[in-house]
């Protein structure tokens, strides 16, 4: 028997009686909220309150009222339920500072010279703001998602959550899971005029930002997605996209936006970040995408190309070096190492065959044509809600 109800006004911070309205007109809303546990009691005597009662919201978002006595006066607090990228947020404290990417992270250094501890969160930038990403040996970027075990790479600038497919099963840190991967596959085994065209998920014979043609990687992605993930489409973000830069050089030391059409020997954007001058040797990772036609996303995104089918892609080797990986530096000591070998869709250099980055214990490279595993990446909506604390055994569910 509800006495009264009250919400707080539009635009008020406060606590006291002054910050609320009694709502006379309107059922309380029935969904998007959560029970405040530490404010809710209840009472035997208008005085003390009832330690046996429970007032909570359970992880599907029904709220439970039990273990009352007769006589029960329960008053009861709700709280406004967190969206996804704000209970994740809530859960980790950002790093200050930026990493340094000409090291590893690792969860402990013999040497100081190629790794250091910096596991966490940190902040950077990327086209739509500021971008949260996990790197080194975290624990608690633990998703439970459509039947399958996922890790959280970054939550984007526009709030969705990216993340990648990690098994069946919990995975821990630094372990081999032999079926972590879904799919088996080169990137591209249509070899074409000498490999031409294998550096682009999406590709067109002899242009640098050609769209016309599907990886083999794509086609398998969107088998996968179709068989696995049509029934969870509500939860997928739709508007974000995945880089696949493709911008050319010619020239090693910077970017001329020069050769690309497999003309001349070209180092790709991603092999100027992250190798450039030395093969042990990185710069700076990005996670900005130089060119629109390398944004891949679907029809109806308001950014990228809008050239996929479906709303799935490939994590980029700027991504794994900013998780921890380093080019041609062995690090099976942080989230992403899964025993495996598996492909990005970030190229590396072309002369006289393309090759494309890739990780296996360490940033390297493979041929397009080569059989690797492709890990799926999905971006989650920022709306949605989810439960959990994302570890390993209580990982983020979404609801």
């Amino acid at each position: 028997k509800i006495m009264a109800m009250y919400q707080q006004k539009a635009n008020q911070t406060c606590t006291n009686d002054s910050c609320y309205e009694e709502i006379t007109s309107k059922r309380m809303p029935s969904s998007g909220y959560v029970i405040n546990e530490s404010k809710s009691y209840c009472s035997l005597d208008n005085i003390n309150k009832d330690k046996d009662a429970r007032l909570y919201t359970n992880q599907n978002g029904e709220h439970i009222i039990s273990n009352l006595a007769k006589s029960s006066k329960c008053y009861l607090y709700f709280d406004k339920a967190p969206t996804a990228n704000e209970k994740i947020l809530s859960n980790i404290t950002v790093k200050s500072g930026t990493p340094d990417f000409n090291k590893t992270a690792q969860i402990t250094c013999s040497d100081a010279t190629t790794c250091e501890t910096t596991n966490g969160v940190y902040k950077a930038k990327d086209d739509d703001g500021d971008t949260y990403y996990f790197r080194g040996y975290v624990e608690n970027n633990y998703v439970r998602f459509a039947g399958y075990w996922w890790r959280i790479i970054r939550i984007n600038g526009d709030g969705s959550i990216r993340i990648i497919y990690d098994g069946t099963s919990p995975r821990k840190n630094g372990t081999v899971e032999s079926s972590v991967a879904p799919i088996a596959s080169s990137f591209n085994n249509s070899s074409g005029n000498g490999y031409t065209h294998d550096v682009g998920f999406k590709y067109t014979i002899a242009e640098v930002h050609g769209l016309k043609e599907k990886s083999t990687a794509l086609i398998e992605l969107e088998k996968w997605y179709n068989n696995n993930l049509t029934n969870f489409v509500d939860k997928i973000d739709p508007n974000a996209g995945f880089c696949g830069d493709r911008t050319p050089s010619t020239n090693i030391d910077s970017i001329n936006n020069e050769g690309g059409t497999w003309q001349t020997t070209t180092y790709y954007a991603g092999y100027i970040r992250l190798v450039r001058p030395f093969y042990n040797k990185a710069i700076a990772p990005v996670l900005t995408c130089a060119n629109k036609s390398d944004l891949y996303t679907i029809s109806t995104s308001n950014k990228g190309n809008k050239s996929l089918e479906y709303p799935i892609g490939l994590i980029t080797a700027d991504e794994i070096s900013m998780a921890g990986g380093l080019n041609d530096t062995i690090n099976s000591n942080f989230y992403l190492y899964n025993g495996r070998q598996f492909v990005t869709m970030t190229p590396y250099f072309y002369n006289t065959y393309p090759e494309i980055f890739s990780y296996y214990n360490k940033i390297s490279v493979v041929y397009p044509n080569s059989y690797v595993d492709l890990r799926p990446v999905i971006n989650l909506r920022s709306d949605i809600k989810i439960t959990g604390k994302g570890t390993a055994d209580y990982p983020y569910i979404i609801n």
